[in-house]
C-alpha cells in the first residue's frame, strides 16, 4: 500500500511539474509576443497623461459643429468603431478612445466606479484639448458612462446617441446581473489562459478575428492583435464589477440622471439576442422606450437587421443618428426632433 501511494504521488508531482513548466513557458512566450506586437502595432492616436497613466485617443475629421465622442461597450475595443468613425469624420470631428487597460491605454487599479469612468473621459478630452461641446455615442455599457457625463458636464454636452444600451431597470435587474456574473468568471478564465499563451496558440490555429461579414475597417483588421490582451480582459472584468458596485441611488429608473430637453437618439437592435443572452430580450425593448423618454426630445430608432453590435451590422443607422444631433442633417424635414 505504501509503495502504491508513493508511486501515485510521484505521478501526480510529475504531472504537476509538467503543467507548471508548460504554463511558465507559455507565460514567457506570451510576454515576448505581446511586447513584439506592441512594437509592430504602435498607437495610431495620441497617448494622453491622466495623472501617471496614459489613455489612447484617436481623433479624425474637422467638420463644423460639436465633436463626436464614441464610448464603446464592455470588452469592446474601440477599433471596432473605426469604420463608423471614418464615415462620421467626413462631416464632423470624431474621437474614439480606449478606456484604461484596453488596447494602447495603460491599465488602472481596480475598484473604479461608473462615475469614475465618466470623469476620466472628461479629463481625457480636456487634457487632449478636444474642443466641445460633445455628441456622446455610448454603446451598451458605454451608455451608462455617457449619461453621468451628461449630468456632470451638461454645458459640454450637445446630445447623446445611446446604442443598444440598457437602462437602470434592465442593468440592475436579476437577468442582467446573472449575465454579468457569468461574464466576470469567463473573462477571468480567459485572462489566465491568455497570460499562459493558450489563447495565442488557439487564435494562431483558428485565425480568430472579426467575422468576415462584420463592417470593420481594414485598419482594425490589421491591428487586431492589439484588441484583446490580458490587461483588456482585466479591464472588461472591472467594467462588469463596476455595475455590481453601483450605489442604490443609481439602481432605480433615472438613477443615472434624466436628460431634460437634451437631443437624444436611442438606437435598438431588431434581431433578437442569441443564447446565452436571450434571457435579456423580453425586457430590452421596454428599456429602450424608457431611455428615449428621459428627454423631451428623445427619439427611438430600431436597427431592424442588427443584433447587439449595430456598429458592425448596420453602421449607417448609427451614423444617421449622429447626424440628427448636430448641424449635419441632410434632410432636416425627416430628421427633426419633436
Amino acid at each position: 500500500m505504501g509503495k502504491f501511494l508513493v508511486g501515485t504521488l510521484r505521478v501526480v508531482l510529475g504531472i504537476a511539474t509538467f503543467i507548471g513548466v508548460g504554463l511558465a513557458g507559455g507565460y514567457v512566450f506570451e510576454s515576448y509576443a505581446s511586447a513584439r506586437e506592441a512594437t509592430l502595432h504602435p498607437a495610431p492616436g495620441r497617448l494622453i497623461d491622466v495623472g501617471g497613466r496614459r489613455i489612447h485617443v484617436l481623433c479624425k475629421g474637422e467638420g463644423a459643429g460639436p465633436t463626436v465622442v464614441i464610448e464603446p461597450g464592455a470588452a469592446e475595443p474601440s477599433m471596432l468603431w473605426w469604420a463608423v468613425q471614418d464615415e462620421v469624420a467626413k462631416f464632423a470631428r470624431v474621437c474614439t478612445y480606449d478606456r484604461a487597460g484596453y488596447q494602447w491605454s495603460d491599465p488602472a487599479s481596480g475598484g473604479r466606479s461608473i462615475e469614475d469612468r465618466a470623469r476620466e473621459l472628461h479629463s481625457v478630452l480636456t487634457r487632449a484639448k478636444v474642443p466641445g461641446p460633445y455628441v456622446l455615442v455610448g454603446h451598451s455599457y458605454g451608455g451608462a458612462i455617457v449619461r453621468p457625463f451628461a449630468r456632470h458636464y451638461r454645458a459640454d454636452t450637445a446630445g447623446l446617441v445611446l446604442v443598444d444600451a440598457p437602462d437602470e431597470v434592465m442593468m440592475f435587474g436579476p437577468h442582467y446581473a446573472a449575465v454579468v456574473s457569468r461574464g466576470r468568471w469567463v473573462l477571468a478564465a480567459a485572462a489566465f489562459a491568455m497570460r499562459c499563451g493558450i489563447v495565442r496558440v488557439w487564435t494562431s490555429l483558428s485565425g480568430a478575428g472579426p467575422d468576415e461579414g462584420a463592417k470593420v475597417s481594414p485598419a482594425a483588421r490589421s491591428q487586431w492583435p492589439m484588441a484583446f490582451t490580458p490587461a483588456a480582459l482585466d479591464a472588461a472584468r472591472d467594467d462588469m464589477l463596476s455595475i455590481e458596485r453601483a450605489p442604490a441611488a443609481q439602481r432605480v429608473a433615472g438613477g443615472f440622471g434624466t436628460l431634460d430637453d437634451l437631443p437624444l437618439v436611442v438606437v435598438a437592435h431588431g434581431v433578437p439576442f442569441p443564447e446565452p443572452f436571450a434571457v435579456l430580450e423580453p425586457g430590452f425593448r421596454g428599456s429602450q422606450h424608457r431611455l428615449a423618454a428621459l428627454s423631451s426630445r428623445g427619439v427611438l430608432v430600431i436597427a431592424e437587421h442588427s443584433n447587439h453590435n449595430i456598429n458592425m451590422d448596420q453602421p449607417e443607422v448609427v451614423i444617421d443618428a449622429v447626424r440628427r444631433i448636430g448641424p449635419w442633417q441632410q434632410d432636416k424635414a425627416s430628421l427633426d426632433f419633436p
